[in-house]
């Protein structure tokens, strides 16, 4: 989390840096935006969002719990992480020239750390807390007087480089791009067996690193509502093609002389889809010298396919929440 800030915080340095630095030695340029058609001296744009949101998963099981309530009857609780909302950055730097033809590159991490579970078997003594199945290992709690800890993190960031076209069809103004992403997810599996005296009688630790890249393609379109706002919409999809790592390592019977052991790695090829959508609006202000600032803000949504949950199992992920941010042209 330390570096993700650092890195925040030197790329807004460098933007406003790079923005005072136009301001001063450039001439006034006409503003460029989405809703605009691009000046005849082509112009810079650059800005940043800080994005509110948390991962949804189609399955990612943390712990299970099973209790026998009567002769005939077992209950089985399938308890998932639950994760809250967080923030993340995402910053971008495009040129467009005259024809309205431009370049663009973004860049956008997120990390977050699921609510830790703790969960005991029945006070009964016909319960089990059981984990996610990774091969024989087996350190589950079996004795009212055991405890379970499970943990799970995940850590991705996308890179995009591409051309944009612009492009002004009636009352709206659409913005075409295509080009080339590099994506990196990474997800852990941490569960921790303790004893009745609280010592570490068994250990999971499970991470898979997914990697790739391929083309990207998105379409934006925008219209005014008045003179300083608008309204736009913005939809991605991408197809990567890269590798994906699974690294296990496990001990059973950890609070005996003689533990059992375990390490796995195992590498696959992966195809990773990722659609994206973004609805919002923008207020601009007005020009201060060659600098235009626009505050924008509103709601999006991110799916990657078939990316697998945090201890391997089958699922896709998705990103949900809201977003506001700060661009400006010159």
């Amino acid at each position: 989390m330390k570096r993700k800030f650092s890195y925040l915080a030197l790329v807004v340095a460098f933007i406003v840096n790079f923005q005072v630095t136009r301001n001063v030695v450039g001439g006034d340029l006409e503003r460029m935006s989405l809703t605009q058609k691009s000046p005849a001296e082509g112009s810079w744009n650059s800005g940043i969002d800080i994005i509110i949101a948390k991962p949804l998963y189609s399955n990612n099981l943390a712990l299970r719990d099973s209790s026998q309530v009567s002769s005939q009857q077992l209950a089985v609780e399938n308890v998932e992480f639950d994760y809250d909302f967080e923030m993340s950055p995402r910053v971008w730097v495009g040129y467009e020239s005259a024809s309205a033809i431009g370049i663009r590159a973004s860049w956008w991490q997120y990390a977050n750390q699921a609510n830790e579970l703790s969960l005991a078997p029945s006070a009964t003594g016909f319960g089990r807390i059981e984990h996610p199945a990774f091969g024989d290992v087996d350190i589950s709690a079996i004795t009212p007087t055991e405890r379970m800890l499970a943990n799970a993190n995940l850590d991705v960031y996308a890179i995009d480089l591409e051309l944009t076209r612009r492009a002004e069809l009636g009352a709206g103004t659409f913005l075409l791009s295509g080009g080339i992403r590099f994506a990196s997810l990474d997800q852990n599996y941490s569960a921790r067996l303790l004893n009745s005296n609280s010592t570490v009688a068994g250990a999971i630790d499970y991470r898979q690193h997914v990697r790739g890249i391929g083309p990207t393609m998105s379409a934006s379109v925008a219209r005014s509502l008045t003179e300083r706002w608008q309204w736009f919409a913005t939809g991605r999809a991408s197809l990567l093609m890269g590798e994906g790592e699974e690294r296990l390592t496990a001990g059973e019977d950890l609070d005996f002389l003689n533990p059992q052991r375990t390490t796995e790695v195992a590498n696959r090829d992966q195809l990773l889809p990722i659609m994206d959508l973004q609805l919002g609006s923008s207020y601009s202000w007005q020009r201060w010298g060659s600098f235009q600032p626009t505050l924008r803000g509103g709601w999006e949504m991110s799916w990657w396919g078939d990316v697998g949950n945090n201890s391997g199992g089958p699922s896709d992920l998705g990103f949900a929440g809201f977003f506001v941010g700060l661009d400006g042209n010159w």
